[in-house]
C-alpha cells in the first residue's frame, strides 16, 4: 500500500488490483482491475496513457486525498492511540 499513498502524494494516477485497502487508500485516484488479470492490468495502464484528462483528474484527486484526509496530521491520534492500548497506556501517557 505504500506504493499507493507514494503515487497519490505526487498527484500521479494509479492502477491497482482491486484490494480491499487500496480502496480505503485511494478511493476514486485509482482504476481498479480485478485481481490476477495481468492483461486488464496492462489494458488499464494504456487507457490512462490514451487519456491525459482522466489522469490528471485522478492525480488532483489522489493529493487532496493525501493532503485532506491521509496524512500523518489527520491520521496520528488514531495511530498513537492504537499504540497506547497496545502498551496499556493511558491518555496522559502513565500506565
Amino acid at each position: 500500500m505504500n506504493k499507493t499513498m507514494e503515487y497519490m502524494a505526487f498527484g500521479l494516477p494509479v492502477v491497482a488490483f482491486d484490494l480491499h485497502e487500496t480502496r480505503v487508500s485511494a478511493g476514486p485516484a485509482a482504476m481498479y482491475v480485478e485481481p490476477n488479470l495481468v492483461d486488464r492490468y496492462a489494458e488499464a495502464i494504456v487507457e490512462l496513457i490514451d487519456n491525459p484528462t482522466r489522469r490528471a483528474e485522478m492525480g488532483t484527486i489522489g493529493r487532496q486525498r493525501v493532503e485532506d484526509e491521509l496524512a500523518w496530521s489527520h491520521q496520528r491520534k488514531a495511530y498513537v492511540s492504537v499504540f497506547d492500548r497496545l502498551l496499556g497506556r493511558t491518555v496522559d501517557g502513565s500506565r
